[in-house]
């Protein structure tokens, strides 16, 4: 009787789920060699470092502008068509970068990339959803967010790289073809879930899940200082004399392998309520130690920390968003926490150049101006610590 009466274990593992993740490695591998080299090559075009913000934090304007029309598609129309035509969009634009030459051209085609980035990445999180069990959903959204760590890994070394090798218009055009490789994998998967589809309705409750709004308030809070810190993090080093900062998002990334299972597995045993504010707390820290950075391997120490904060709670937090909206709602939700990622891509590069420029102004030289604004990114973290110690138990309550 003993193991025969034993009910076997769900598993997260099914080839569906495999291929989304290395779906969102592809996707997300050639974003990480974007997001690495745009900031550089437009502040090598002569840009100062608030209109590099703008132009790095412009793909989240088109991506915000088309969450209302996309959330209710999630629901309603074939998954998989419009995963590919979204990861299309992406690779056209990526390829556009190595045939413009400036501020404005890179601006516009931010825009475009952030129509096609939006789309896909909140739609192939829900069909990642889609194909996990329910008591597995906060281990398998975090195993799934693997894939991103595996593409953060390598994807700005192998980005910074070509940079070297190649120069900006190659490169761009490399990881053009990366992302294809994703777009290949999209046109064979088949869609996972057997719910009936919503007809396409332009409500606010089919754009937007109510019960992932807070999920995606914190989201948005934490992603602002984080993206700030990606966009700036390469130039900071280099005015201080630092070389082989692309070894930051090495292991940043890296850590991430341990991180997010563990505290993916820690939440599912002991509830979010409980793993999220030990997150909040080493994201603080990480910022911390990048303000007293003067070395390498400082800056590293606050990529390990930094990977147990940030790297270990955006994933707590979407996985929330889906556990508190209905099953039929999950590319509803998926939009919701992906519009809060999104808020803080956008405003985190522009305030943050905005902030540096005023350091300048006030006759602060570049290094020591972005000295200061990474002791001003403490702020949104400390604000979404506290809003989640607040609401943690009314506004994030799990749907059966």
């Amino acid at each position: 009787m003993g193991s025969a009466g034993k009910h076997k274990e769900p598993s997260i593992w099914n080839i569906t789920f495999i291929i989304l993740m290395m779906i969102s490695f592809f996707q997300t591998m050639g974003q990480m060699m974007m997001n690495v080299l745009i900031p550089l090559y437009v502040y090598d075009i002569g840009a100062p470092a608030q209109i590099v913000g703008m132009t790095v934090g412009a793909f989240a304007v088109s991506a915000i502008l088309v969450r209302p029309f996309i959330g209710p598609a999630f629901d309603a129309f074939n998954k998989k068509m419009i995963l590919i035509i979204s990861l299309l969009v992406i690779a056209v634009s990526t390829f556009l970068y190595s045939v413009a030459t400036t501020v404005t051209a890179i601006f516009v085609i931010r825009l475009l990339h952030g129509a096609g980035l939006a789309t896909s990445a909140a739609l192939a999180q829900a069909m990642a959803a889609d194909a996990l069990p329910m008591q597995k959903m906060n281990s398998g959204i975090s195993i799934f967010g693997l894939a991103l760590a595996i593409s953060q890994a390598i994807g700005p070394l192998v980005g910074l790289a070509l940079l070297d090798f190649v120069g900006f218009q190659r490169a761009f055009r490399i990881s053009a073809l990366v992302i294809i490789g994703g777009l290949i994998l999209a046109c064979v998967i088949k869609e996972p879930g057997n719910h009936a589809r919503k007809p396409y309705q332009f409500k606010l409750d089919r754009m937007f899940s109510k019960g992932a709004v807070t999920p995606a308030l914190l989201i948005a809070l934490l992603s602002m200082p984080f993206s700030c810190i990606n966009a700036f993090i390469v130039i900071y080093g280099n005015l201080l004399g630092i070389e082989g900062m692309g070894a930051y998002f090495a292991v940043y990334a890296g850590c991430l392998l341990a991180t997010r299972p563990l505290f993916g597995s820690l939440s599912d045993k002991h509830g979010v309520q409980r793993i999220i504010p030990i997150g909040l707390c080493f994201f603080v820290a990480s910022i911390l130690v990048l303000t007293f950075a003067s070395s390498l391997p400082v800056f590293l120490l606050a990529a390990v920390i930094g990977a147990c904060g940030y790297g270990a709670v955006i994933p707590l937090l979407q996985s929330l968003g889906f556990l508190c909206s209905p099953y039929d709602a999950r590319g509803a939700a998926s939009n919701t926490t992906f519009l809060g990622l999104d808020a803080g891509n956008l405003m985190g590069p522009t305030i943050g150049g905005m902030i540096v420029s005023l350091f300048i102004v006030s006759g602060a030289s570049e290094a020591q101006s972005y000295n200061g604004m990474l002791f001003v990114l403490i702020i949104p973290v400390l604000i979404a610590f506290i809003v989640f110690l607040i609401v943690r138990k009314s506004a994030m309550r799990p749907t059966e």
